[in-house]
């Protein structure tokens, strides 16, 4: 800052008017950044849970499709319905496959993720036992075909619940991480709002420091004008730098210096001429 007393007066608000407006820039860029981030971090957050919790639900109900084909094919009049209700069976087989791992992409925590992991295990030997109860179905063998869906239900049953607690963790994960990001959010805000007041603070200083640059070399000169108009010849302004104020006050050092010899001199010739007339 002392650079400043060494430029002109119009270099000095010039920079001042710069170092503000950087100020403000970098304040503004900061708090639309942080609240980008923050927008961006709460949508991810959200679509993540509302996608896991959609899957998991959609695959819990993908198995209640099967088990009830299963049971709509013991119930079937005749072979080719019962082959029908089958093909249903395989058909959701498949779609619970792709969203399973839809589900499995959006499991973070570690219980859901030991949950999701039973459920992959566990479902091949629903899908087995639910194929066995269809094939003796197909075959003709309906109490055979009953048990065996029994023993497929219960399986089923099993995976639904903890397909639930998987859910019902997601939403909880959910709750935390908007209450979270909540947080966060409000303690971006807080930061802006420090920020601005800085900002403003720093804003005022170099105001006044710079204001301070201009009227305290100009005061001192017009005292030190008022104590030459008032006759007093011995007052010099203190000149620091090389700005206008300090050319000016460089310029009236020297004519106070020329006055001051010239009634110096004046006073001498005075005083030779009392002489000679003494």
């Amino acid at each position: 800052m002392r650079l400043l007393t060494n430029v002109r007066t119009a270099t000095k608000l010039l920079v001042s008017s710069a170092i503000t407006t950087l100020l403000l820039v970098a304040v503004g860029y900061v708090g639309v950044r942080n609240s980008a981030q923050q927008a961006e971090a709460i949508a991810n957050l959200q679509q993540r849970e509302l996608r896991g919790i959609a899957a998991v639900k959609q695959a819990s109900i993908l198995l209640s499709y099967m088990n009830a084909e299963v049971g709509r094919a013991l119930l079937a009049a005749d072979t080719a319905e019962a082959s029908y209700h089958a093909q249903n069976v395989t058909a959701f087989d498949e779609e619970f496959r792709t969203t399973i791992a839809r589900a499995d992409s959006t499991v973070v925590d570690s219980s859901s993720q030991s949950r999701m992991a039973e459920v992959r295990k566990g479902y091949p030997e629903f899908l087995a036992t639910t194929q066995r109860a269809l094939g003796e179905r197909l075959a003709g063998n309906v109490e055979a075909a009953r048990g065996t869906a029994t023993e497929a239900g219960a399986v089923g049953q099993a995976l639904v619940d903890m397909m639930a607690e998987v859910a019902t963790a997601k939403e909880v994960l959910g709750e935390q991480a908007f209450t979270t990001s909540s947080a966060a959010a409000n303690s971006a805000r807080k930061l802006l709002l420090t920020l601005v007041a800085i900002g403003a603070l720093l804003t005022i200083w170099l105001g006044v420091f710079v204001s301070r640059l201009i009227t305290v070399p100009l005061g001192q000169t017009v005292s030190v004008l008022e104590s030459v108009a008032a006759g007093d010849l011995n007052r010099e302004v203190a000149v620091v730098g090389k700005d206008e104020m300090a050319r000016m006050g460089r310029a009236l050092n020297v004519a106070i210096s020329a006055q001051r010899a010239a009634l110096q001199k004046a006073e001498e010739a005075g005083a030779e001429a009392r002489q000679r007339a003494a």
